[in-house]
């Protein structure tokens, strides 16, 4: 598409607020100039199916147009027009052929960026080791705990995985990881409880007898939130999750898992929920003040110990999805 002033209508609003607003090819893209930081954004269009909630924390250093010039450029028009009054149609000033490929090249950069399709990787994430756990097809990848088949309940849907209802069955990859990156998006049903599981192993009765859980959980309806560490992105029943972490029912939200050797940190929606170590005496008090810890003969023995296990989502009786699943082995 050629370059023109018809291409970006941008205009400049004298109260508080973003201070620019501009569309271009059906797509919006609201940034704040003056501390250098989009504060709210959502991509849309034909060619863009995912939308991007996050980009009141992400800063605009992840767009390599803004390492460059493109913030410059975007300042200097900003100050020519910020003494008119009322709202002024900036049309005219981008003009400049300078200006108008700068600013289309930071708008294309952002898009390109955040417009991929929902389970699939970017060139640099398979060059850096990413493997998909879901490719938005089949769960050819997942088995129900202790059993080698895959329960009907669960099914491909909206490109997610999707735990129809109860019944399903808690499932586990079939490979299992030592030290790796895991990030995936769940969405929990109103009123809803579930959970992801690291280091699962089939020698207990349940899935979760040995496996630490990161809560999944509707904070607001579900009974169980009541009690602080059963809250979302909590490691169950030991470490607290920020509320500033927590979302309603019903919105997508974003979980890093990362572990090595030992050292086991969570974030859920970029706030850092967990940092702690399996073993060292805050685990060891923790565990000992948890459900898990209660003592021999209450199926928990030897909860955490393994240094590798598969991964695991659990069936708690309410529908549940999962998407952008992938991981990174770190060994």
């Amino acid at each position: 598409m050629p370059i023109s002033p018809t291409n970006v209508n941008m205009t400049i609003r004298r109260k508080r607020g973003p201070p620019f607003r501009h569309s271009i090819m059906a797509s919006k893209l609201y940034l704040c100039v003056l501390d250098k930081r989009p504060i709210a954004s959502q991509i849309s269009g034909p060619d863009c199916k995912r939308e991007v909630s996050e980009w009141s924390k992400a800063p605009c250093s992840t767009s390599a147009a803004t390492q460059r010039h493109g913030w410059k450029s975007i300042r200097w028009v900003y100050y020519r027009a910020k003494n008119t009054q009322g709202e002024t149609d900036i049309t005219a000033i981008l003009e400049s052929r300078l200006c108008l490929l700068l600013l289309t090249a930071l708008i294309c950069s952002v898009m390109a960026e955040h417009a991929l399709a929902e389970n699939t990787l970017t060139e640099k994430e398979k060059q850096q080791g990413w493997q998909l756990l879901f490719d938005g097809n089949d769960m050819s990848q997942w088995r129900n705990f202790k059993q080698e088949a895959l329960n009907p309940q669960w099914v491909v849907e909206d490109d997610a995985m999707k735990l129809t209802g109860g019944g399903g069955g808690d499932i586990l990859t079939h490979k299992t990881f030592r030290n790796f990156d895991l990030r995936l998006e769940w969405n929990i049903s109103e009123g809803g409880n579930s959970g992801i599981f690291i280091l699962v192993d089939e020698k207990g009765e349940r899935i979760y007898s040995h496996a630490p859980e990161i809560q999944i959980i509707d904070n607001e309806k579900h009974p169980d939130a009541e009690t602080d560490s059963h809250r979302s992105g909590s490691l169950y029943d030991m470490v607290v999750s920020h509320p500033s972490s927590h979302k309603p029912a019903g919105e997508w939200n974003k979980v890093r898992i990362r572990f090595v050797d030992g050292f086991l940190q969570v974030w859920q929606n970029r706030v850092q929920t967990v940092a702690i170590t399996i073993g060292d005496s805050t685990w060891n008090t923790l565990l000992k003040n948890s459900k898990f810890g209660d003592g021999s003969g209450t199926g928990f023995e030897g909860f955490a110990e393994s240094t590798s296990g598969h991964i695991g989502l659990q069936d708690h009786g309410d529908p549940v999805e999962f998407r952008n699943l992938m991981i990174r082995e770190l060994d």
